[in-house]
């Protein structure tokens, strides 16, 4: 933990024009009780070949890690994969590699595109998938009628440890799966709500 607090300040105190620290964000965000995680947040601003975004590094405790959570622009509703991916190659390139050049720490990039069966168990995908299939992707009150195999596949990425956050899964819903808007921002806020609430509900037993 300690040396991952120092990779955070290496980055921090690394002047570069057009980047920095966004701890406002960070406090408000970090005031809600979670028992998995801190957030850390690197803002950018606009130039010629990215959007004004802002970078959320996590802070796994369990795992003892920092991943990039998500990025999201602080202007228009959502960013293509190129500009997400150019954001996450740049942060990596100018900040993250050069932090951790005298620490013990290893850098993973992973791959432009995700796969699911690699941030999830089998199980916990076919649960998915079985919710996914089932499910009135259109239609608001879905809940009744599939809130069962929601909550089988909510226990599962909880025993399972997934590493499935709020962004990708809310991508694959909608733009791989077909889900209205509302309905899969509905979803990521249950499922966020969810891994807090089970992971809380394990400490305090």
């Amino acid at each position: 933990e300690e040396v991952l607090e120092r990779v955070i300040e290496a980055i921090e105190n690394h002047p570069d024009e057009g980047w920095e620290r966004d701890k406002e964000a960070e406090a408000k965000i970090n005031s809600v009780p979670k028992f998995d995680s801190k957030l850390y947040c690197f803002s950018c601003s606009e130039s010629e070949k990215r959007r004004e975004s802002n970078l959320w590094l996590s802070h796994a405790f369990k795992e003892n890690r920092l991943s990039v959570s998500n990025i999201l622009p602080q202007k228009i509703k959502e960013l293509s994969y190129d500009e997400y991916n150019y954001i996450l190659e740049e942060f990596g390139d100018r900040f993250l590699v050069p932090a951790t050049q005298n620490l013990e720490v290893e850098v993973t990039l992973t791959e432009a595109e995700i796969d699911l069966k690699k941030l999830i168990k089998p199980k916990t995908l076919e649960l998915l998938h079985k919710f996914s299939e089932e499910g009135d992707k259109f239609e608001k009150r879905y809940i009744p009628l599939n809130k069962k195999n929601w909550y089988i596949f909510l226990v599962e990425a909880h025993k399972n440890r997934d590493r499935l956050n709020v962004g990708i899964l809310e991508r694959w819903l909608k733009e791989e799966e077909g889900w209205s808007e509302d309905i899969a921002s509905n979803l990521v806020e249950e499922y966020q709500f969810a891994r807090n609430l089970l992971d809380c509900y394990e400490q305090y037993q």
